[in-house]
């Protein structure tokens, strides 16, 4: 009986802060007004730098903002698929799990990152860059929580420097990744 006692105990506390995790994700997507991701998740717009700038890259950009910030949340199996950007974005941890940064260079090289806090893991970072031009996606560690975090992208974004993963395009330009590109390709 005590075995049980202590059992029914603990299965009581495993839901509890499971069902805590949803109701934290849910409270911050109405306080943080996040809509969803085309890309997966939720996101909002938090700040535009009022400085503007014309990027000195040979990709042709006209004047933008010198960079720009977002909120992002991911929840459970949420993913934030294949794309890769124009401008370098540096993504950082605030709260929740951590997240599994996935990057594919133009050579075909594979990496991961974790972002989140190095107390907990000593593999993760509170902050982590994505080069320009790298293939990068987006997943949760713990896929029975959620995790807001913030992306700062430099020039700042604008939909037109943003390429999302075809499954087709990928798998032909990387095909050693298979698994990988179909794991986060949307298409």
């Amino acid at each position: 009986m005590y075995r049980k006692l202590i059992s029914g105990s603990y299965v009581t506390r495993y839901h509890d802060v499971h069902a805590s995790r949803h109701i934290m994700a849910d409270e911050l997507l109405k306080t943080l007004n996040l809509a969803p991701l085309p890309l997966g998740g939720f996101y909002a717009e938090s700040l535009h730098a009022a400085t503007k700038i014309k990027p000195l890259d040979d990709s042709g950009r006209e004047v933008r903002d010198a960079y720009s910030v977002i909120y992002l949340l991911l929840r459970g199996s949420d993913i934030n698929a294949w794309h890769k950007m124009k401008s370098g974005e540096t993504y950082f941890h605030h709260k929740g799990s951590h997240i599994i940064l996935h990057m594919i260079s133009e050579d075909g090289s594979y990496e991961t990152q974790i972002i989140g806090d190095p107390m907990v893991d000593s593999k993760a970072r509170f902050h982590c860059h994505v080069p320009k031009n790298v293939w990068f996606a987006l997943e949760l560690e713990d896929k029975n929580s959620y995790c807001v975090f913030s992306e700062a992208a430099g020039p700042g974004f604008e939909y037109e420097d943003c390429e999302v993963g075809e499954r087709e395009k990928m798998l032909e330009m990387f095909p050693q990744h298979k698994e990988l590109i179909n794991k986060f390709c949307l298409n």
